[in-house]
């Protein structure tokens, strides 16, 4: 998943962008995939088990997942809390 292409000016990892999926069971929880600051997965830089994620989570959205949400990747120090 390094080769994703990202909108933004820099191409630097800290300025990635994610989209998040987040289960609407459980708060907190969330399917996340690499994307640019629009919005957008470039499908073919994901493996193809991200990509079977994405459509099922796609389908989801509404009844199992919340509507996706964009933001700056978060550092790997700040996923551990």
């Amino acid at each position: 998943m390094t080769d994703i292409d990202c909108s933004d000016d820099t191409k630097s990892p800290a300025m990635a962008f994610e989209i998040r999926f987040e289960l609407l069971a459980n708060p907190g929880r969330a399917v996340v995939f690499p994307c640019d600051s629009g919005g957008r997965i470039v499908e073919e830089a994901l493996s193809p088990r991200a990509r079977s994620n994405l459509v099922r989570v796609s389908e989801l959205v509404g009844r199992d997942y919340a509507y996706p949400v964009i933001g700056r990747t978060r550092p790997i120090r700040d996923m551990a809390r």
